[in-house]
């Protein structure tokens, strides 16, 4: 995140948690999504899991 004014901060982590949802604080290293990215993160480990299966 850009830096900005202590004012606009609250502003922004407001939007970002509107926008990610229970993902927002998640920590250091661990990347955003929204609900749909992880939706399609997981399927998509899913389908790894499955073709290494066969």
């Amino acid at each position: 995140m850009i830096y900005t004014k202590p004012s606009n901060l609250i502003y922004c982590w407001r939007k970002e948690a509107e926008e990610y949802g229970e993902g927002f604080f998640l920590g250091n290293g661990i990347q955003k999504m929204t609900p749909e990215e992880k939706e399609l993160a997981d399927l998509k480990e899913k389908m790894r899991k499955l073709e290494l299966e066969n």
